[in-house]
C-alpha cells in the first residue's frame, strides 16, 4: 500500500465554504478514484489543512498525487500546496 499525504491553503474566512467542497466534491471524487481504500481529512490549523489517502498500489497514489498537484484548486477556496506520496510500512 502507499498513502498520499496533501497539504492545502484556505483563504482566510472561507473555512466553511472550504469544509462544503470537501464533503460535497473532494471526498466523493477521491472514493471513486481506482484503489482508494481509506482518506483522513483533518481540520484546518490558521490557514492550513492536510489528508492522508491509503491506496492499494504506488501507481494509484502517484496517479492522485499527480491530479491534485502544487497550485491546483481542488475546490474553492482552497489550493495545493504539497502532495507526496510514500510507502506503507506498518499499520495498527
Amino acid at each position: 500500500m502507499h498513502a498520499t499525504r496533501t497539504t492545502v491553503r484556505i483563504e482566510a474566512g472561507r473555512q466553511g465554504e472550504a469544509r462544503s467542497g470537501l464533503a460535497d466534491q473532494v471526498i466523493p471524487r477521491v472514493k471513486a478514484a481506482p484503489g482508494f481504500v481509506a482518506g483522513y481529512w483533518f481540520g484546518e490549523t490558521g490557514d492550513k489543512g492536510w489528508s492522508i489517502v491509503i491506496w492499494e498500489t504506488k501507481e494509484q497514489a502517484e496517479a492522485m498525487a499527480a491530479q491534485v498537484a502544487p497550485g491546483s484548486h481542488p475546490a474553492p477556496p482552497v489550493t495545493v500546496e504539497t502532495s507526496e506520496v510514500f510507502e506503507v510500512v506498518g499499520t495498527a
